[in-house]
């Protein structure tokens, strides 16, 4: 955190989609803010780094099908790059 500046790391959080107020503030390192992300934030930001550095946020079914095979419902998924793949 300190040597990229904990600000820097709070701006990267909200990039990855942390909508939870984030301070730059050293101890975000040991998880110490003000309220706290929720597992659905933390789970999109591991989600993220496992597909390759693209933002994974929570959606509604991706698909619904019928019973004949009918594509009644179809999300469109975005998935901006947040960070490198390489660095993901």
């Amino acid at each position: 955190i300190m040597k990229i500046g904990p600000n820097n790391v709070a701006h990267l959080a909200k990039r990855f989609g942390f909508s939870s107020e984030i301070d730059g503030d050293p101890a975000i390192a040991l998880g110490g803010l003000k309220y706290g992300v929720s597992p659905l934030e933390m789970a999109s930001a591991y989600a993220t780094i496992g597909n390759s550095g693209k933002r994974v946020t929570a959606s509604p079914p991706v698909k619904v099908i019928d019973r004949n095979g009918k594509v009644i419902f179809q999300h469109e998924v975005k998935q901006p790059q947040i960070i490198s793949k390489g660095i993901a």
